[in-house]
């Protein structure tokens, strides 16, 4: 895991690339290097996992063509590729192998490669730039267009550094405070810094910018009949899991009593039987996972390591958390990721294992189930209608019998927004004089008839995967660690995606798939556990015992004396919040947090 950067139609001075080199220190702690020719300069800083030595260090040139590329990212089957290439000289990293395919085949490459990747080629002879991003994006790519120049960068913070402006994105702002919309792959919190969609190359040659996909997932959804995709699916996980262990440095696991880390352990163990392996907790103990993990694995003779964040902690933290991930936080949950991380590299684990992904592939949210409650009513399917309602009000205890007759009711439970904390999302009385006339920048989504369909895509692609797969990238990369995410090689979700949807929801279940694969396990049963959906002690926290420091923060604060909220409305909405009985909505507040925090950064 590195970070990448450069310009095209400029020749950057020293200062600036160093400048831009020491904020991706994190990213890339062990090399920095440059590539510099007329107008083209390429900067990569290293995080050393594969291949240790100085070979592996970039910018890498090819000396015959003046090709020279930087890489961010880990090719899981660069080993196999290798026989593609026409050199003898077994390549030891996947930068050389990406180099050398990129010279025999061009563009074609970017659909032979496994793994996930943002990558910088520039073809010397062409005068021709090339960027490329992995099919899901898992690792981060911007670009700031000014004029006939172009840059790029894995952080918006380096494009600043190479001296863009940082200007706010006003329509994100508002987007965040009023529906809680984070980053996607449409933009950012700064004005021009736009995300290189995900499965995407550009092409760029003197004032010409195209794009071009590589890879486009489709959908068959035709096979039903499940007697052989338990075993296939079980040796395509173990396969792919397999794959993702491949490091030079030591490798680790984030724990939890969700189905997507016993999984990635059920696997992992068949070929490590020493990894590490990580969780966090906090104090309050409604909420603490820690000891129920630790207890759980036990038997498993695995190390288990904990870090547990505190109240006392969380502005401080948070604040750290904004200034480096350059934007708001979806919840608490990921603060406490940023927590973990921390204690992760001070075991000397440099590549983490994560269940990113797992969700949206093989349909684990409540409201996947909604919605294919809702398609089956569509299609006049009542007998399995009631069944299905029935099944889930068994399993559950929700009953949905009189939800399912209003569609309106159904699509709200669908496609309306959540907070992390399972409270509805909309905050419009928040919103300051100067922030009503933004106009919002809208996204349009085409839909299909088919509700599953829709709010699956719809996560996958704009509203979920987007921001934990950001969210991911900064925890791990804030303390110099590679985190993978197995659930999104691009060939098992390829294999799901010929599944018939009662593969996936049946029986009042969701991700039966998963489910089903742990059946068997030394940890199945004994661990298996519905992970909580408010996982995370934020609304008590915003409610008690920081109540008087973020009406500190805030009431004198910079959106405040901006506004950028109506302080009156926040105030009585803070103030019935703490004097109500109920834990309710609490992420109202954390919203204006953010933002006065990302403000005071930024």
């Amino acid at each position: 895991m590195c970070g990448i950067a450069g310009v095209f139609g400029e020749k950057l001075n020293k200062d600036k690339i160093f400048s831009c080199q020491e904020s991706m220190r994190s990213r890339g702690p062990n090399y920095s290097g440059y590539y510099q020719n007329n107008n083209i300069t390429l900067i990569h800083t290293r995080l050393s996992i594969l291949d240790l030595s100085e070979f592996g260090n970039q910018p890498i040139i090819d000396k015959t063509s003046g090709t020279a590329i930087v890489f961010n990212g880990e090719i899981y089957n660069f080993q196999e590729l290798q026989n593609k290439i026409d050199n003898k000289i077994k390549a030891t990293n996947d930068t050389r192998v990406i180099l050398s395919l990129y010279l025999k085949y061009g563009l074609e490459i970017f659909s032979m490669l496994r793994g996930m990747f943002a990558i910088a080629i520039w073809e010397s002879k062409n005068n021709r730039l090339i960027l490329a991003r992995d099919r899901f994006g898992i690792k981060p790519l911007y670009y700031f267009k000014d004029n006939d120049k172009i840059y790029f960068a894995s952080e918006p913070k380096a494009l600043f550094k190479l001296g863009l402006p940082k200007n706010i994105n006003f329509s994100s702002i508002k987007k965040y405070l009023v529906d809680g919309i984070l980053e996607n792959n449409h933009e950012t919190f700064f004005d021009n810094v736009i995300p290189i969609k995900p499965s995407t190359i550009m092409l760029i040659e003197k004032n010409n910018i195209n794009t071009k996909r590589f890879w486009n997932e489709k959908r068959n959804n035709n096979i039903a009949n499940t007697k052989n995709i338990k075993e296939d699916l079980s040796e395509k996980l173990n396969e792919v899991i397999k794959s993702h262990l491949i490091s030079d440095a030591p490798v680790g696991i984030t724990l939890s009593s969700g189905i997507d880390s016993q999984i990635l352990l059920k696997y992992i163990l068949k070929h490590n039987q020493n990894i590490k392996t990580f969780t966090y907790g906090y104090t309050d103990k409604n909420y603490d996972e820690s000891n129920y993990v630790k207890d759980k694995y036990k038997d498993l003779n695995i190390k288990i390591i904990s870090s547990v964040l505190e109240s006392n902690d969380l502005i401080k933290e948070l604040n750290n958390a904004v200034k480096y991930f350059q934007c708001p936080l979806g919840g608490l949950g990921t603060l406490s990721l940023f927590h973990l991380m921390k204690k992760i590299k001070e075991s000397d684990v440099k590549v983490i294992l994560s269940g990113e992904g797992a969700d949206e592939i093989f349909y684990g949210y409540k409201y996947y189930f909604y919605a294919y409650l809702l398609d089956l009513k569509i299609n006049n399917l009542d007998k399995k209608t009631k069944y299905e309602i029935m099944k889930w009000k068994n399993l559950t205890g929700e009953n949905l019998s009189e939800d399912i007759k209003d569609d309106k009711i159904m699509l709200e439970k669908i496609y309306g927004s959540q907070a992390p904390d399972g409270t509805h999302l909309s905050s419009k009385s928040l919103t300051g004089k100067n922030l009503n006339d933004i106009k919002i920048k809208s996204n349009n989504y085409i839909f299909k008839n088919n509700h599953l369909e829709n709010v699956n895509k719809l996560d996958i692609w704009e509203k979920k995967l987007p921001k934990l797969l950001m969210f991911q990238d900064r925890c791990s990369m804030n303390s110099g660690i590679e985190s993978r995410v197995p659930f999104l090689d691009h060939e098992l979700v390829e294999m799901i995606n010929e599944l018939d949807t009662n593969n996936h929801i049946n029986n009042g279940n969701i991700k039966k798939l998963l489910k089903e694969n742990l059946e068997g396990a030394n940890i199945d049963n004994k661990l298996f556990k519905e992970k909580k959906y408010v996982a995370a002690p934020q609304r008590e926290w915003l409610k008690i015992e920081l109540y008087h420091k973020i009406k500190e923060i805030i009431f004198d604060g910079y959106l405040v004396n901006n506004n950028i909220i109506n302080k009156d409305n926040f105030y009585q909405q803070y103030k019935n919040y703490n004097e109500s009985k109920s834990l309710g909505n609490s992420f109202f507040i954390w919203k204006v947090l953010n933002l006065e925090l990302f403000f005071n950064n930024f």
